[in-house]
């Protein structure tokens, strides 16, 4: 274009036709030699070119809107889960292949695409979600067959120039939910197998201690009759092999407790130093009698007055050392307790015995594993001891560990807190029940007995006898217990848990409405969780577990009777 040679009219006309048409564009060097010539000349030719610049620009952004819109629709179309687009009263205006792929339709409203029954529920939804731009639900659709299927929507709600659109993305959660169903019932069938495993065990345990307290209980007032030495040590035997199998009842009800995570640690004052001496004491015997040196070094910095679950402290410790005693032939065993700071105790049990392999020492605290597997094994175990001490460890908020080498011995170790306690009650020892044994006193206390079985009548009272107490009256159901209760007055009552016409804490229940405000003892063979919590809630003050234990009933009747009626 020659711009000096064109009256003015017709270079602007022809300069904004061109410009408009996109045909021409400005020379740096035509505007600059105008310039020189006319001022006003290269004013309208700047303006021009500006005018130029402007459309160029517009152009280029056109382009790019057409190029992301090509690039949106694009996406939209190829996209795998299905999108919906409605306007703010639900009229459909976009779905992509994926939705018409999943509906086999295309309605004219969204509650088309709904099933019947959850049509109403949309509005609802919408109402309750805390960000009302946008919410994710779970609900119902149908496909041009009319088949129901469930899905998962997000749903955006976006305001534009023409009002509000509702961008949904559709999942057909179909098989998901199908997965969600077959878990859950192989979680309710889990949980089922796990309440009859559970009610099998409690059933076997209380099947099991019943007639083990005729034979302990017996087996213990046996002992205390004139015997030769050969019959002392049957009577002996007998006592060793059911406490044998009483550990092996305990030691899976324990396990079944862990797993379950039902196994719960009590926290009271005992003595530390006590419960040390009274576990070595055991099982230096032991040792003794098989020929092996016993040791125990409790550090005198350890505390004594402390705090924690006694009962499960010594099933740790008895666990370790009836396996060091057990396992080792010659040499020695050894329990050392040293206090550490921050009210940290260490226990380590060391023997002399077969050792480990690193095999072995890597799976010990497995359930049912030992180190030697072979079906020659000289030792016996349900290999149940090393892992239920372990998890016990484990709730005391500490950790057991292992070192070993095989055929020289091993050592076990671990570390608790024990927090100081200012109100120890120490544990009854078998000194306290041997000068009983010898004692001519007689209490004064009268007992009432509720038990259904013979032998364990014969069992509770003769104990109750030789620890001094002579007027015990026996009934035989939960019924007759409360009309004797009605008819006389006692001191103490011990009911079973399991009696005809009503059991023990039916007849507990009865008792305490009719007005007795004596303890109540529970006296049952069944020892899983939730017994002890339902003779407690029945209004009585104890719990004893069978087989019956002399030291144990006499630590219950000491603190139970008031001191002019124990014996």
């Amino acid at each position: 274009m020659n711009f000096n040679e064109q009256p003015l009219s017709e270079l602007v006309v022809g300069a904004l036709a061109e410009i408009a048409e996109g045909q021409c564009s400005i020379a740096d060097e035509d505007v600059l030699a105008l310039a020189d010539t006319d001022m006003e000349r290269a004013e309208v030719l700047s303006a021009l070119q500006m005018l130029h610049d402007t459309l160029e620009y517009q152009r280029s952004q056109v382009a790019l809107g057409h190029a992301r819109s090509e690039r949106l629709a694009s996406i939209f179309d190829s996209a795998r889960v299905a999108v919906v687009v409605t306007d703010a009263a639900g009229r459909l205006e976009l779905m992509n292949p994926a939705a018409d792929q999943l509906y086999g339709f295309r309605p004219a409203h969204e509650a088309e695409l709904l099933a019947p029954s959850e049509r109403s529920r949309l509005p609802d939804v919408m109402a309750t979600a805390p960000d009302a731009a946008h919410v994710v639900y779970e609900t119902t659709h149908r496909d041009h067959r009319g088949r129901a299927f469930p899905v998962e929507v997000d749903l955006t709600v976006l305001p534009t120039k023409t009002g509000e659109r509702r961008v949904a993305t559709v999942r057909d959660i179909t098989d998901r939910k199908a997965v969600e169903e077959a878990l859950r019932q192989a979680k309710d069938r889990a949980e089922q197998a796990n309440a009859a495993k559970s009610s099998f065990l409690a059933r076997m345990s209380h099947e099991i201690r019943t007639p083990m307290n005729g034979v302990l209980g017996m087996a213990a007032l046996l002992a205390d009759t004139n015997l030769s030495a050969e019959q002392d040590a049957c009577v002996q035997t007998i006592v060793d092999s059911g406490r044998a199998l009483l550990h092996v009842i305990n030691d899976v009800l324990d396990f079944s407790k862990i797993e379950a995570g039902q196994l719960r640690l009590e926290q009271t004052g005992f003595s530390l130093r006590h419960l040390v001496h009274s576990v070595s004491s055991l099982f230096a015997e032991v040792a003794r009698l098989k020929g092996i040196e016993a040791r125990c070094e409790l550090d005198p910095a350890a505390p004594d007055s402390v705090r924690g679950d006694p009962t499960r402290l010594r099933q740790v410790l008895t666990n370790l050392l009836g396996n060091a005693v057990k396992f080792t032939e010659k040499g020695r065993v050894s329990l050392s307790v040293e206090g550490l700071s921050d009210e940290r105790v260490r226990f380590a049990v060391e023997d002399t015995g077969i050792g480990m392999s690193l095999a072995a020492q890597r799976r010990v605290f497995e359930a049912f594993t030992q180190a030697d597997v072979s079906t020659t094994r000289r030792f016996g175990g349900t290999g149940l001891g090393l892992a239920i001490s372990r998890e016990l460890v484990d709730l005391m908020g500490g950790s057991l560990s292992v070192s070993s080498k095989e055929g020289f011995g091993s050592r076990f170790t671990f570390e608790i807190s024990l927090p100081a306690s200012r109100a120890d009650q120490p544990e009854a020892t078998e000194e306290r029940v041997r000068v009983l044994d010898e004692s001519v006193e007689r209490s004064p206390a009268r007992i009432l007995l509720a038990e259904d079985n013979l032998v364990n009548q014969r069992v509770a009272t003769g104990m109750l006898r030789k620890l001094g107490y002579r007027q015990v009256v026996v009934v035989g159901d939960g019924q007759q217990a409360v009309e004797t209760c009605e008819r006389e007055e006692f001191d103490l009552i011990f009911l079973d848990f399991e009696m005809p016409i009503l059991n023990g804490v039916e007849a507990a229940k009865a008792i305490r409405a009719a007005g007795y405000r004596g303890p109540v003892i529970a006296m049952t063979a069944h020892a899983v969780e939730g017994y002890r919590e339902k003779c407690l809630e029945a209004g009585m003050n104890g719990y004893l577990t069978k087989p019956l234990v002399v030291m144990e009933l006499q630590t219950v009747l000491d603190s139970s009777l008031p001191a002019h009626a124990a014996a």
